[in-house]
C-alpha cells in the first residue's frame, strides 16, 4: 500500500510539473510569437520597414520626375514662369495619372496612384505636401473666365462652368456652387480662346451650334458626327480659328474662315472641326505636324521633318509661296524651287499677327524671313517684299557664323533676336530710338548691338527680350539686370527722365536706384507699366500712372523704379510679392498676392473690383482686402486670383470663389 501511495504521489508531481512546464511553454512560444509579430509587421517590422523603404523610393521617384520635368519645361522655354501645362505635359512623358495645377507662382503635382502631392516653386525646389483628402478633393484650387463663364477646377480634377448671371453691384459675392455644372473630371491641360484640352487629352469648345445657347462647352472628342470624334489631342492653337493637333500629328480646324485659314479650301465659316490633313489636294496628307503658328489672315505649320506648311491669304507674300495669290490649301513651301528652305530642317517659326512677316530658323541657328517689308523689317537690306524665303545669314558676312535662337517682331516692324551667346540684334523701324543702335535710322538688316563699342549690352550675356509695341524695348541679362531704351514719353524706360533713349541703359546701374545691385527675377509690361520682381520678391513699378497704378500717392508718370515694398508708409511694405497681374490701358487695375496670402488691389476701381469697404474710386496706394473688415475678403487666405481689368476672380484657401466688378453673362 505504501509503495502504491508513494507510486500515485509522485506521478501526481510529476503532472504538475508537466503542466506547469507545458504553461511556461505556451507563454514562452506567446511570447515568442508577438516578438516574431513585432519584428514582422510592428511598427518598426520588416514589414513596415520593407512598406516604408518602398514609399521612400516612391516618393524619391516622384520627386525626381518632378525636377526633371521641371528643368525640360525651363531649358524649352524663354519666360521666367513654368506653367501647369507646360509641367503637366511633361511629367506624362514618364508618368501616368498626374496632374498639374497652378497656386499663385507656385505648381502643384498630385500623383492620382499615390495620392502624394508635392508643390514646386519657381525656383524648381520640390516640397511634399499633405495627401490629397475626401475634403482637399472638393476644394477649388483655380478659376477664370471663358466665354463669358466662370470655370472652376477641384483639386480632385474635377471641371465645372457656372451657368448663374453675375450682378453688377461692385460687390464681391460668392460663386454660388449650385450654379456649377461639371464638364470634365479630368482637370485642365491647356486653356485656349474658346475652350480647354483636359488631362485625357479630351478637348471641349464652343461650337456655335446647340450647346452655344446655354453657354457649356462641348466635348468634341465624345461627340459622334464630328472629324475629332474619338481621337486625342495633342496641342491646341488659336486666333480666328482653332486648330488641332492629334496624337498622329494630323490636323483639324474650325471657326472663322474669312481669310481662308481654315484650310479646306473654301471661305465659309465651320462650326464644326474638319481633318485638313485628309482632304484633297491638301499637301499635309500623310504628314505628321508638330505646330502650328497662327497669325489673322495666314496660317504656318511645320512637321517633325522640319518642312515649312502655309495657307490664308498672300498679302504682301506673306504665305512664301513665291506668288501673292491666296491659298486656301495647305501648301508645302520647304519643296518649292528657288526657296532658301530646300532641305533646311527647320526648329522654331515666329510670325506677325498683322502684317504677315514671318522667320524661321534652322537647326544650325541660320534665320530666314519672308513677306511684309516696308520698313526694312524682313532684314534681307531691302524694302522690297519676299515672295520667297531668304537666307538672312547668307547674306551678310557678319552674320555667317552666328547662330540664332529667338526672334521677337511686333506690329510696329522693330524686329529683335537674340543669339546662342545672348548677344541681342535690332532692324526694322526705328523712329523712336528702339532699334538701340544709336541712331533714330531704319535698318534693313540684322545690327548686333551686343557688338557696339559704347553699347552696355557689349559682353553682357542676355536671357529674354520684351517690347512695348509703341517703341520701347526691355532686355534681361543672365545676371538678372534690365537694359530698357527706345520711345520714353511715359517714363518707361526708368531712366529717371521722359526723353527717347537710342541706346540700353541700365536701370540696376544707376546711382540710388532701389534696383541698383539687385537681381530681376520677373518682368511684366502692361503698356508703358512696368512691373518688376527680384529673387527676394520684392516688387517695383515705373511708368504710365494714369490710373494710380504705378502707387506711389499720385497721378503723375514714374520715370524711375520705385520699390513698393521698401515704402515705410505703404501695405506693401516687408512683403514678399508672389504673384502680380494688372490689367489692359482701358482699366489699370493692379492686383498683388503675398506670400502669406493676402491680396492688394491699386488703380483703377471704377467697377468696384476691391469689393465692399473700400470707395469706387481710383487707388492711389495699394489697399489689403485681407484686412478691410466689412469686405468678404477679410481674414481669408488667397491662393489665386485672375485680374480682367473690369472684373475680377480670388480663389480662397477655403476653396471659395469670389467674384467682382462689370461681368454679365449673356442671356
Amino acid at each position: 500500500m505504501g509503495n502504491l501511495y508513494e507510486k500515485n504521489k509522485f506521478l501526481k508531481q510529476a503532472k504538475g510539473i508537466t503542466l506547469i512546464a507545458l504553461v511556461v511553454t505556451i507563454i514562452i512560444l506567446l511570447i515568442l510569437a508577438s516578438v516574431a509579430i513585432s519584428l514582422t509587421i510592428g511598427e518598426n517590422g520588416i514589414i513596415s520597414r520593407t512598406i516604408g523603404a518602398r514609399e521612400k523610393t516612391i516618393i524619391a521617384n516622384e520627386i525626381e520626375s518632378i525636377q526633371l520635368a521641371y528643368s525640360s519645361c525651363k531649358m524649352s522655354d524663354y519666360s521666367n514662369i513654368v506653367s501647369a501645362g507646360a509641367m503637366q505635359e511633361e511629367l506624362e512623358k514618364s508618368k501616368d495619372n498626374v496632374q498639374v495645377t497652378a497656386s499663385g507662382n507656385d505648381l502643384i503635382v498630385w500623383f492620382k496612384d499615390t495620392n502624394h502631392r508635392y508643390k514646386v516653386n519657381q525656383n524648381g525646389e520640390v516640397e511634399q505636401i499633405s495627401d490629397l483628402t475626401e475634403e482637399d478633393a472638393k476644394k477649388v484650387i483655380d478659376a477664370g473666365m471663358l466665354y463669358g463663364l466662370i470655370y472652376v477646377e477641384t483639386m480632385d480634377g474635377t471641371v465645372g462652368f457656372s451657368n448663374e448671371k453675375l450682378n453688377t453691384n461692385s460687390e464681391l459675392i460668392k460663386l454660388d456652387k449650385s450654379t456649377i455644372k461639371n464638364v470634365s473630371n479630368s482637370g485642365i491641360k491647356q486653356i485656349f480662346n474658346g475652350g480647354f484640352i483636359d488631362n485625357e487629352n479630351k478637348i471641349y469648345a464652343w461650337t456655335g451650334e446647340e450647346n452655344y445657347s446655354n453657354f457649356l462647352p462641348t466635348c468634341l472628342t465624345d461627340s459622334e458626327g464630328n472629324a475629332l470624334y474619338g481621337k486625342k489631342v495633342e496641342k491646341v492653337f488659336t486666333e480666328n480659328a482653332i486648330f488641332v493637333i492629334d496624337d498622329e500629328g494630323k490636323v483639324y480646324s474650325f471657326g472663322n474662315n474669312e481669310y481662308g485659314i481654315i484650310g479646306d479650301g473654301t471661305k465659309e465659316n465651320r462650326n464644326l472641326p474638319i481633318c485638313i490633313s485628309d482632304i484633297e489636294n491638301s499637301e499635309l496628307n500623310n504628314i505628321y505636324i508638330t505646330n502650328i503658328y497662327p497669325s489673322h489672315h495666314n496660317i504656318i505649320a511645320l512637321d517633325k521633318d522640319g518642312k515649312v506648311y502655309s495657307w490664308g491669304s498672300n498679302t504682301s507674300g506673306s504665305l512664301g509661296d513665291g506668288t501673292q495669290s491666296d491659298r486656301y490649301i495647305p501648301k508645302c513651301i520647304s519643296d518649292i524651287p528657288g526657296s532658301a528652305l530646300n532641305n533646311k530642317v527647320i526648329k522654331n517659326i515666329f510670325i506677325d499677327n498683322y502684317w504677315g512677316n514671318a522667320y524661321a530658323i534652322d537647326e544650325n541657328g541660320k534665320l530666314y524671313s519672308w513677306g511684309y517689308n516696308r520698313q526694312g523689317q524682313l532684314g534681307d537690306g531691302t524694302t522690297k517684299d519676299k515672295y520667297l524665303p531668304v537666307c538672312i545669314n547668307d547674306l551678310f558676312s557678319e552674320l555667317k557664323d552666328r547662330k540664332f535662337v529667338y526672334v521677337n517682331n511686333i506690329i510696329d516692324s522693330s524686329i529683335y533676336a537674340l543669339d546662342d551667346e545672348g548677344r541681342v540684334y535690332s532692324w526694322g523701324l526705328n523712329d523712336e530710338g528702339q532699334l538701340g543702335d544709336g541712331t533714330f535710322t531704319n535698318r534693313r538688316y540684322p545690327v548686333c548691338i551686343s557688338d557696339i563699342s559704347n553699347n552696355l549690352l557689349k559682353d553682357r550675356k542676355i536671357k529674354e527680350i520684351y517690347v512695348y509695341d509703341l517703341g520701347t524695348a526691355y532686355a534681361i541679362s543672365e545676371d538678372g539686370k534690365i537694359y530698357s531704351w527706345g520711345r520714353n514719353d511715359e517714363g518707361q524706360v526708368g531712366d529717371g527722365t521722359m526723353q527717347n533713349r537710342n541706346i540700353p541703359i541700365c536701370i540696376n546701374d544707376i546711382e540710388n536706384s532701389p534696383l541698383k545691385d539687385k537681381k530681376v527675377t520677373e518682368f511684366y509690361n502692361n503698356n508703358a507699366t512696368i512691373m518688376v520682381l527680384d529673387n527676394e520678391n520684392n516688387l517695383y513699378m515705373w511708368g504710365s500712372d494714369t490710373d494710380g497704378q504705378v502707387a506711389d500717392g499720385e497721378l503723375e508718370n514714374v520715370s524711375s523704379p520705385i520699390c513698393l515694398t521698401a515704402q515705410k508708409n505703404s501695405t506693401l511694405y516687408n512683403k514678399k510679392i508672389i504673384q502680380i497681374e494688372a490689367s489692359s490701358r482701358e482699366a489699370n487695375s493692379v492686383i498683388a498676392l503675398d506670400e502669406e496670402n493676402n491680396v492688394y488691389l491699386w488703380g483703377d476701381n471704377d467697377h468696384g473690383q476691391a469689393g465692399s469697404g473700400v470707395d469706387k474710386t481710383n487707388l492711389l496706394t495699394p489697399v489689403c482686402l485681407n484686412k478691410v473688415e466689412n469686405n468678404p475678403l477679410y481674414n481669408q487666405k488667397i491662393i489665386k486670383f485672375v485680374n480682367n481689368g473690369s472684373n475680377v476672380l480670388y480663389v480662397l484657401e477655403n476653396g471659395d470663389v469670389m467674384h467682382a466688378g462689370f461681368f454679365i453673362i449673356p442671356n
